[in-house]
């Protein structure tokens, strides 16, 4: 098979230096080795013989989402009703070793394909590691914890840090993402998505924060365990006249008060009169 020649040389990347030209020169000769033998028509196919050695040659990277099997399962189902796998190709890129082709786009398909013992339709890509986040987010849009799977496998420190406090204080991980960012935008939820989260605010006072918050829970899960209850209890920390030992001892003196609501100044509200409970004076918190 000549590379060339073929429609799947077409994403290749430009050549600017010699560097550049060894590195395509050395991924046409580990390409040209990879898929000898396999049927061109026109996409390269690699024709399985019912065993499972024969998908030997593809590998998952280790840092993209994890294979689910529901969706697996999806993927057989709608395969096996109309197979349009040539028209959805898996695209790969030869390992460094030379002994795979390794699979950065269509690892749920090329399992489910695996499970059908059915031809792989694939093709070369010019996808690098950084494009594995990003491009699964657009075609089909990756949930925070394949994000946060994903960038913790590639060591990236602050990923790192909020799985240990999701793992310690189970808030949702689009929670975890506002508090630690100290940011509250649709907008934050892609940066993480692509790569880009940063921690900005001190990590010892946020466990500070969270587990006063989590004192909370014996009173109501839920509403301890609530953005919304979150931000307005971070907004009272700035209020010189509250007292957090104090509305911990009203909401046990009326956990009935204690209930979820729908907004922040439905939170404010609630708090502030839990924070009056008996009191012949009143204090305003907002």
């Amino acid at each position: 098979m000549n590379p060339e020649n073929n429609s799947v040389t077409q994403g290749s990347p430009n050549i600017h230096n010699n560097k550049q030209k060894e590195e395509s020169k050395m991924a046409i000769r580990n390409w040209t080795k990879l898929t000898k033998g396999d049927k061109q028509i026109p996409l390269v196919v690699f024709k399985s013989n019912n065993t499972e050695e024969s998908y030997q040659k593809f590998r998952f990277i280790d840092c993209n989402r994890i294979v689910t099997q529901a969706k697996v399962n999806r993927m057989k189902r709608e395969i096996l009703r109309h197979d349009l796998t040539n028209e959805f190709t898996i695209r790969v890129k030869p390992s460094q070793c030379g002994k795979y082709l390794d699979i950065y786009d269509g690892q749920n398909r090329f399992q489910a394909l695996c499970e059908l013992t059915m031809p792989i339709h694939y093709q070369l890509t010019s996808m690098n590691i950084d494009d594995i986040g990003s491009t699964n987010s657009v075609q089909d849009k990756w949930k925070l914890k394949d994000a946060l799977y994903h960038y913790c496998i590639r060591q990236i420190e602050d990923y790192i840090i909020l799985a240990e406090f999701h793992k310690i204080y189970k808030y949702p991980i689009s929670t975890l993402v506002v508090l630690l960012s100290g940011k509250n935008t649709k907008k934050i939820q892609e940066e993480f998505r692509s790569g880009n989260f940063e921690i900005t605010q001190d990590v010892e006072s946020i466990k500070e924060i969270l587990n006063r918050v989590a004192q909370f829970r014996e009173f109501n899960d839920e509403v301890a365990r609530s953005r919304q209850f979150l931000l307005v209890y971070i907004d009272l920390l700035t209020e010189p006249v509250f007292e957090h030992e104090k509305l911990l001892h009203k909401v046990k003196l009326a956990p009935s008060k204690f209930i979820k609501c729908n907004t922040q100044n439905e939170y404010k509200r609630m708090i502030e009169k839990i924070y009056n409970y008996r009191s012949s004076q009143i204090v305003r918190l907002w």
